[in-house]
């Protein structure tokens, strides 16, 4: 009897771990934005007085003919699972050039198959010092690749063991990444995008790997401040719109490009600087 009460109480244990390795980052990612700039509804008649500056406004003041927006990243970047001008980095630059009534020019540098260890080694290895200085607008999505290539190179069950470690090496990528950016170009906007889940929709670990998201998002919310705006991905690509995925599986179609540019245009418009 005292044995299976032991036994029993080990496993009630071993759940509430588990839970709470899980679910905390969810709520460190709750408390991080609270503690950062939230963005907020501002009412139209605040906005039309400019009484709030927002990253819209900061955009707004900058005394050019032309504002430059660069993409850096992976494939999502690029726009793959689309059609040329039907990336994200194209159609942001386009709502921004309406709002702003003047010409956004998009400087595409996402690259197919991109983890953050080969972005960190180009970017310190100064290949895009020359756009990250032009830059007005510097939108960076990595960080997929670095678990596909995982589960690619050992299968599933092994990428989920190797999991802190690939969080690690991400975090001192992304650190070096925005590090060098911001010594660059201090005036430039700095949008990173949350990591959606990379699995295939039909995968029997794509529930899972929703699970450990938060596990990895929440990296950003640590390394990052109000220098940067976190665009919130997985509110427009999850489990809830899989209409937005394109056909295999994994990148963003052109209605889920679309769907990012206008999260990051509203928060753009919303979040005070």
């Amino acid at each position: 009897m005292k044995f299976l009460k032991l036994l029993l109480g080990l496993i009630i244990v071993c759940v509430l771990a588990v839970a709470v390795w899980l679910y905390y980052p969810q709520y460190q990612i709750y408390k991080a934005k609270q503690s950062r700039v939230a963005t907020v509804s501002i009412s139209k008649e605040d906005k039309e007085q400019k009484k709030i500056d927002t990253y819209l406004t900061d955009l707004e003041k900058i005394n050019k003919e032309k504002i430059i927006h660069l993409g850096l990243g992976d494939s999502v970047m690029k726009g793959y699972g689309a059609q040329e001008g039907e990336s994200y980095v194209d159609v942001l630059s386009n709502e921004l050039s309406t709002k702003l009534n003047k010409q956004v020019e998009s400087v595409n540098q996402g690259i197919n198959g991109h983890t953050s260890t080969q972005l960190r080694e180009e970017v310190l290895a100064h290949k895009y010092d020359t756009d990250i200085t032009n830059a007005d607008i510097i939108s960076l999505n990595i960080g997929g690749n670095d678990i596909l290539n995982s589960v690619k190179r050992s299968g599933y069950s092994q990428a989920f063991k190797e999991f802190s470690t690939l969080r690690d090496t991400y975090k001192g990528n992304m650190k070096e990444i925005l590090a060098y950016v911001h010594e660059k170009n201090p005036s430039a906007t700095v949008i990173v995008f949350e990591l959606y889940n990379p699995v295939k929709t039909t995968e029997s670990y794509y529930s899972l790997a929703n699970k450990l998201l938060p596990k990895w998002n929440v990296i950003l919310y640590d390394i990052t401040s109000n220098k940067e705006l976190i665009a919130e991905t997985t509110k427009t690509i999850n489990d809830k719109h899989l209409n937005y995925i394109s056909d295999d599986g994994v990148h963003p179609n052109k209605d889920g490009y679309q769907q990012m540019a206008d999260e990051v245009m509203y928060q753009l418009e919303n979040t005070p600087k």
